[in-house]
Order: structure tokens, then sequence, then C-alpha cells
């Protein structure tokens, strides 16, 4: 389901800025932050990369029972889109996050009804910049081992994942449709 979204957010957001800058696509991939395999130094692929850098669950209305089976899990999807650009294309690599900014604030919502390629199992993905701290920013490209690039963290929201062995809804039913 993960890689779903990321797929789709990934296609989109490629598709756009192929577009936009009158490019041939793939210069979006699904990337760790700091990957330099194959050889490569950071800066010298010319992409913007998409990471994940976090999974939190959705709290609001989700109270363990021990009673019922396990309910499906929403979670929120913590992504960073980075340029990743050799440094004397770095206005390169501005040009590319500001870009991108623009196409988030432009989409801010993927369903079914704007976005063909959505998996069906998600119902929606909903974006919000997220703004760091200096400290978490560094952080965050401390652990993953990488220089700082240029970047943008997004939440995305509304990922439910449900094994689907069981049919929820008639399960609830039976509970006079109350809020657990």
């Amino acid at each position: 389901m993960i890689h779903n979204a990321l797929r789709v957010i990934a296609d989109n957001l490629d598709q756009y800025l192929g577009n936009r800058f009158s490019q041939s696509a793939g210069i979006v991939e699904i990337t760790p932050l700091g990957d330099t395999s194959e050889g490569a130094q950071a800066g010298s692929r010319e992409r913007l990369s998409i990471t994940l850098v976090n999974i939190e669950q959705e709290k609001l209305g989700h109270k363990p029972n021990a009673h019922l089976p396990s309910l499906p899990v929403t979670v929120y999807l913590y992504i960073i889109i980075a340029a990743d650009y050799p440094e004397n294309n770095y206005e390169e690599a501005l040009k590319l996050v500001s870009a991108a900014i623009s196409f988030f604030q432009s989409n801010t919502v993927f369903n079914h009804q704007n976005t063909g390629n959505l998996d069906p199992s998600i119902d929606k993905l909903v974006f919000e910049m997220v703004s760091l701290s200096i400290q978490e920013l560094s952080q965050l490209w401390s652990i993953n081992g990488g220089k700082y690039l240029p970047s943008v963290v997004y939440k995305v929201r509304m990922i439910t994942i449900d094994e689907g062995i069981m049919d929820h809804s008639s399960l609830l039913s039976g509970f006079g449709n109350k809020m657990f």
C-alpha cells in the first residue's frame, strides 16, 4: 500500500515536471536519502528523490478493543522531496524544488476522480507541507548520512491499511454504529 502511494506520487510529479520543462520522464525517483548506490556521489544524479522519512498512525477515534478483531490502521506518511544535482547546477535544483512545491500547492488531494493511476485500495491522498526547524532538518539529513540537498517535506494523509480478512462495516453495525 505504501509503495503504491509513493509510486503514484512520483509518477504524477514526474509527468508534471516533464510537461512543465519539456523534459523526458524519469526525473523523479523513489530512493533513500543520501543514496549513493552504483558508486554515484550525492549531487551527481540530476533527479528529484522522493523518500519516506516517517510513518505515523492516525490516533483520532482509534481506541483498541480486546473484544474486536483489529480494525484498519490509518497512517500518515512523511516524505521528503530532494533535488539531487551537482553543485555547478544548484539553480536547477532550486527550480525543481520550487516546481514540486507548485505542483503540490495546486494538487493538494489525489483521489480517483483526478488521479487515474491511484491504486483502488487507496481512497485519497491529502498533501500538507511540513516546516522543519533548522535543527530538525539537520538531524533528518544526519541520520540518513547525507549531505543537505534543497528539499521540501510533506505529510501525506489517509493511507488505510486493512488486511481485508473481515468486513469491518458489518461487524461495527452490530454495535449500533457507535464510535470506538
